[in-house]
């Protein structure tokens, strides 16, 4: 399913494109929430909790709610990789029916460059051959804007979706969220739900457009000068 969002104005992200420049790395910007019953679990990357001694890996082992988190881990490539990619790894077993919800997040993506047009393309997958007692929904989000989630319910696999957004923003934020439904004790989840980012070229139509529009603009102030002067 193919989406188009608008986040900022096509012309605004051309110059934007243009004008900012690559900040440097700031891991503490990435971070992993997890939210399940009354838990609210914060665990900033190198910071309490995170028990994975790699920058750009958060790893958490505990327990949120009605779950048993034998592993999640988040993984960033922020500032390092192109495409620009974030990733979760969860392993989880319930001990009653509920609902976990896990997000990662990093707000210091620079590349790849800021483009007009940017396509966020999601995917989850599960590694169980059968899934059952259980719903899993993935969703991305580029700058806060949220793309199409995806779900697996009944078969194991890989599932995606690609979002086309208009941005022009450097850095940039990536998120990711994966919430797990279960009807009861005792089941086994097992998910890698991944986003990835590539800019592309804005389409020949728009660029032509906004380079059309200061002649356009300069044509009518002259014929407007032109008519004062005569008179």
């Amino acid at each position: 399913m193919l989406r188009l969002r608008t986040f900022l104005s096509v012309g605004a992200a051309l110059v934007t494109a243009a004008l900012l420049g690559s900040p440097g790395q700031a891991r503490a910007a990435f971070t992993l929430h997890i939210v399940s019953g009354a838990d609210n679990i914060t665990v900033t990357d190198g910071g309490a909790g995170d028990v994975n001694p790699l920058t750009g890996a958060i790893t958490f082992a505990g327990t949120a709610g009605n779950f048993l988190v034998s592993v999640n881990t988040a993984i960033s490539n922020s500032g390092s990789g192109n495409p620009a990619v974030l990733s979760q790894v969860n392993g989880l077993v319930s001990t009653g029916a509920g609902t976990i919800t896990i997000t990662a997040a990093d707000t210091n993506f620079s590349t790849p460059l800021p483009a007009a047009v940017t396509n966020v393309v999601s995917q989850l997958s599960n590694t169980q051959s059968t899934i059952s007692g259980q719903t899993v929904v993935f969703r991305s989000a580029l700058n806060g804007v949220p793309g199409t989630p995806i779900t697996e319910t009944a078969t194991s696999g890989v599932v995606s979706a690609t979002d086309v957004f208009f941005n022009g923003a450097n850095p940039f934020t990536l998120s990711n969220v994966t919430t797990v439904t279960v009807n009861g004790a005792g089941v086994s989840v097992n998910t890698t739900g991944q986003t990835s980012v590539n800019a592309v070229p804005a389409p020949a139509g728009i660029v032509l457009a906004l380079t059309a529009l200061p002649a356009l603009g300069a044509g009518g102030w002259l014929r407007r000068r032109s008519k004062a002067v005569a008179a």
